[in-house]
């Protein structure tokens, strides 16, 4: 599922072609045939870079400059495309203003992570971005209202349930000496802003409970927890 995605011809078949064919399929019907054909080599790289780039903070400005868009509407535009053909979707900051929201950099992932992993360009395996797409898909297919959070550290999703966040959740494939202190750090700063006794961080296969600074961190396994949703 990190790897192969979920469409079922994938899964079943084991093909990357079922998964190429139904990409090419969508972006030349739903996207590349809505905009002039001198924009068919631009939005080509931008998928190409939004693919290879899952779970990464999305920059207009930055798209412009390696598509070669002069027009920043336009690659608004055409991010919007991917987003309304179901290619893509993004998530914002979280703030209490929309202004704000607006004014920040969005995170961008993808529906389905066979499409990153087959069609997307790695030179490592970066499974920890693969992790944080398929937490972020199957928050969505919850139908849960998620933002991300970032000041001095990070926290990949804040869920919001009405008036107030609920939960705060963490991804890191594998948590190390060397990495819990950022983990850590993003999960407890989101814990103290929304007033949070707990939080969790998703990993490969790590299952575990741990108390600091008061704050109770829950870390478990993505498949238990993909289980536990069901």
């Amino acid at each position: 599922f990190l790897e192969a995605g979920g469409f079922p011809q994938r899964v079943l078949s084991g093909q990357e072609i079922v998964v190429s064919e139904l990409y090419e399929n969508i972006l030349y019907r739903d996207i590349i045939g809505r905009f002039n054909k001198n924009l068919i080599k631009p939005i080509k790289e931008l998928s190409l870079h939004l693919l290879s780039n899952v779970s990464s903070d999305l920059s207009l400005r930055k798209l412009s400059d390696l598509a070669d868009i002069k027009n920043l509407s336009t690659v608004k535009q055409i991010i919007d495309a991917f987003e309304n053909a179901f290619l893509f979707f993004t998530v914002n900051k979280f703030a209490y203003s929309t202004k704000k929201q607006i004014q920040n950099p969005k995170k961008i992932y993808c529906v389905d992570n066979g499409f990153a992993t087959v069609l997307g360009f790695r030179f490592s395996e970066n499974k920890g971005r693969l992790l944080e797409n398929l937490v972020a898909i199957e928050l969505k297919r919850q139908g849960k209202e998620i933002y991300y959070h970032k000041e001095k550290f990070e926290c990949d999703f804040v869920i919001k349930e009405k008036l107030k966040v609920s939960d705060i959740i963490q991804v890191c494939f594998t948590l190390t000496e060397d990495n819990k202190k950022r983990e850590y750090g993003g999960l407890i700063e989101a814990m103290d802003i929304f007033k949070l006794k707990k939080g969790l961080i998703l990993t490969h296969d790590q299952d575990e409970e741990v108390t600091i600074e008061g704050k109770k961190i829950i870390i478990k396994p993505v498949w238990k927890w993909l289980l536990e949703k069901q």
